[in-house]
């Protein structure tokens, strides 16, 4: 950015008309965009975030002009105007305060005997030695000039200097004076300092000078970083910044974090465990930079100077006790927030990387509590988060991703990636498009994956072999034809894709508006189970409702549509869907039509014996089938049918679950369903602690039959009425919040509509 640049951004920040942060924001976008090549200055990207009209833009503009012109003329050779740290420390007395405060501003003055002595123990006599002599030749602290603050954490400062003598602006560290007089502070602050120093690569930032302030306090100078930190990056995201989007897509989300591993892995090499791996800690600069921040909290492993890293106080201010826990419960390995300090080696870095890379592309962390204590029982005792299942991002992030995110994240750690360089390699393969470790290939996968590799051979092979079969055996019209058909397999295939709702439904429209009249509903169809897969049942609905009107109906698109309405809990309209359409039904579907037809009518025992006989035959699957039978009879049993015995209902229906359980150890949702359905059942005859257990295994499972048909509103109105039966005020709460969801998900089904309104109107 160039003087014209910031001397603009100072005047908007001593008017009021942007904030620090804002300002912050608009320097990094800046460089970044001209790191892409975009030409652009910031009279346009003020104009543009409307933040300035036009005119307001060039008044600023020419007063910028005025004020450097003055300057200039006064032969001052300092940079005048604002620097990067202003944008944190906009207040100038706070920043005289500073100055005051850590001797910038004071000459050279003698140390004290007793502190001189002790920073001569803390550094060493060598170093030490080196650093009087420096300070005695070149004025050493009195060459810097205090520009403003950075950051600042528990125990020091950051602050951006003017090195007179280079003539360079740099960060300084400055340990905050009330530690100074603690031993084990000093020796940690210039433990790190000495660390980074000797880790020297391309993600880690350069140390250049170690010494001490007139008012003796520790300090070490470094680059100064311009960026932002990758929690700044995910919070832009999450709120839905564009600009933030455009400029961190998930390739280069991705190829950031192979840069956060290198320079681990680099650290790991040299015996260093970093111990506090978070995003706050990992800066973005605007070229490509990555840096690991904060190396405060690391552990050396055993080593020696001239394999390692090394460092005067090794053995004393390194080596944590055990039992001490140290790091952010979040990103914190299980054995580190055990205070394991003896197991913490390189996978729990690697934990908490997988922490990194989980909250990179998921755009929240892996853990949330609001205290400390309730995050280290997460990381302790809860369960290792599935990352696709708290994915507030609008891409998918795959199965490769979250198998790569749960083998570094897993609580054991010999299941966990074995060093850095693994986990790196792991994530360069999914970027390839390679098998990765963390999840082995099916022969179906690997066979994909190879025509994937050679789809340009492949698929000119098939372009011969289309034409020539196309100009061998069919005719014109024929051929048409067959175009159409393959674009209607494009459209067959799009829901196999990784891609967000928003683009495989533009994906879909576009194709669909090209084909032939006769291929539509076929499309449709599948579009159809597109969306029933991703819970949109409504969406679902009126793509088959469009199928059905063609000339040609299939079985298929009944039999889904029937499943839709089933799914939202109104039984009337499924069974009606199937009479309507039962002309399209083979011979062989007759038994559980007529099923549905005798169960509207309550004739149940007609009803159970037609779908015993539709399971046996084979024309719905058993799985599906003993299923449905339980689920409606508890159905049913839940509408008051009179000479009914609930307890030969209960046998009934555990038995059809077992016929369920026995044919396939898969279960689909619903069985979850009528599992839930009987259990609650079960808990109305209990009482006291048996019947609250009842009622939260019930939960379990309609829970369980949640996940697999997400925004389901039907299913948020029954876990709401078993959380109303505990009876207890959590219960009520949790039951307002999921008849609210129900409220909002609920599709074709007015009468349970009311029945929730009728709840939330009882509150």
């Amino acid at each position: 950015m160039d003087s014209i640049e910031s001397t603009t951004l100072s005047l908007l920040l001593e008017r009021g008309r942007i904030t620090p942060e804002k300002a912050k924001v608009l320097l990094t976008m800046l460089e970044e965009l001209r790191a892409m090549g975009v030409e652009t200055d910031l009279k346009a990207l003020l104009i543009n975030k409307r933040i300035l009209q036009a005119e307001e833009a060039e008044e600023v503009y020419q007063e910028a002009r005025r004020i450097l012109k003055k300057v200039s003329s006064s032969g001052d050779g300092f940079p005048p105007l604002p620097t990067y740290s202003s944008l944190y420390t906009p207040d100038s007395d706070h920043l005289v305060e500073e100055a005051k405060k850590y001797g910038f501003d004071s000459s050279v003055e003698v140390l004290g005997e007793s502190n001189e002595l002790d920073f001569q123990k803390e550094l060493g006599e060598e170093v030490y030695q080196r650093t009087v002599q420096e300070r005695d030749t070149v004025g050493h602290f009195s060459k810097y000039r205090l520009l403003g603050e950075l950051g600042r954490g528990g125990m020091a400062k950051i602050f951006e200097v003017w090195d007179g003598d280079l003539r360079r602006h740099l960060a300084m560290k400055v340990l905050n004076p009330k530690y100074c007089r603690s031993a084990r502070a000093r020796q940690r602050f210039i433990a790190e300092a000495q660390a980074m120093a000797q880790l020297q690569h391309p993600n880690i930032i350069p140390v250049h000078e170690i010494g001490q302030t007139p008012q003796n306090a520790p300090y070490f100078t470094m680059d100064i970083v311009r960026g932002h930190t990758l929690d700044e990056v995910t919070k832009h995201l999450l709120a839905g910044d564009e600009d933030f989007k455009k400029l961190y897509p998930r390739r280069r989300i991705l190829q950031i974090f192979l840069k956060i591993c290198e320079g681990v892995a680099y650290a790991h090499s040299k015996g260093v465990i970093h111990r506090d791996l978070k995003p706050q800690n990992i800066m973005v600069g605007a070229f490509g930079q990555v840096y690991i921040m904060d190396w405060g909290l690391a552990k050396f492993l055993k080593s020696n100077p001239t394999s390692g890293v090394w460092t005067d106080k090794q053995e004393n201010a390194w080596m944590t006790q055990e039992g001490a826990v140290v790091g952010t419960p979040s990103y914190m390995a299980p054995e580190q927030a055990r205070g394991e300090i003896e197991k913490v080696d390189e996978r729990s870095d690697v934990y908490s990387l997988g922490a990194i890379l989980f909250e990179m592309l998921t755009w929240q962390p892996p853990f949330q509590a609001s205290t400390v204590e309730q995050a280290y029982q997460l990381v302790l005792q809860g369960k290792t988060p599935y990352a696709e299942d708290f994915n507030l991002s609008p891409s998918p992030i795959g199965r490769e991703l979250c198998a790569i995110i749960a083998k570094a994240m897993s609580k054991s750690r010999n299941v966990r990636y074995p060093a850095v360089v693994a986990l790196k390699n792991d994530v360069n393969r999914f970027l390839n498009g390679e098998a990765i470790q963390a999840m082995p290939e099916t022969p179906w996968k690997r066979s994909w994956r190879y025509l994937s590799k050679n789809r340009t051979f492949f698929f000119l092979l098939l372009i011969v072999l289309a034409f020539w079969a196309l100009y061998t055996w069919m005719s014109r019209e024929q051929m048409e034809l067959e175009t159409s058909f393959q674009k209607a397999r494009q459209v067959a295939d799009l829901w196999k894709l990784s891609l967000d709702s928003s683009l495989v439904s533009k994906r879909w429209k576009d194709l669909i508006s090209t084909l032939p009249s006769s291929l539509r509903p076929w499309a449709w169809t599948h579009r159809a189970r597109f969306y029933f897969r991703r819970g949109e049942l409504k969406l679902a609905a009126q793509d088959l409702q469009r199928a059905l009107e063609g000339d040609v109906v299939e079985a298929s698109s009944v039999f889904l549509l029937h499943r839709i309405y089933l799914y939202c809990g109104n039984l009337q309209r499924a069974a009606r869907v199937l009479e309507d359409y039962r002309s399209v039904f083979s011979e062989g579907w007759q038994s559980y039509l007529e099923a549905w037809r005798h169960y509207i009518q309550k004739d149940y025992s007609k009803a159970w014996f037609y779908f015993r006989r539709s399971v046996s035959s084979g024309v719905v699957s058993p799985q599906w089938g003993h299923s449905l039978l339980a689920f409606l009879r508890l159905s049913a049993l839940s509408t008051g049918a009179s000479g009914v015995d609930w307890r030969s209902v209960f046998e009934q229906v555990e038995q059809d679950l077992g016929k369920a359980e026995r044919v396939s150890k898969r279960r689909i949702p619903l069985y979850y369903v009528a599992k839930a359905l009987l259990v609650s059942s079960k808990a109305r005859l209990d009482s006291g602690e048996k019947r609250r257990k009842r009622l939260f295994e019930a939960i379990g499972y309609i829970t369980r039959a949640m996940e697999a048909v997400v925004r389901n509103g039907y299913f948020y109105y029954l876990r709401g009425r078993i959380y109303q039966s505990l009876q207890t005020l959590e219960g009520v709460r949790k039951a307002r919040e999921d008849f609210q969801l129900a409220l909002r998900y609920l599709y074709a089904n007015q009468e349970l509509r009311k029945k929730v309104r009728s709840e939330l109107g009882n509150w």
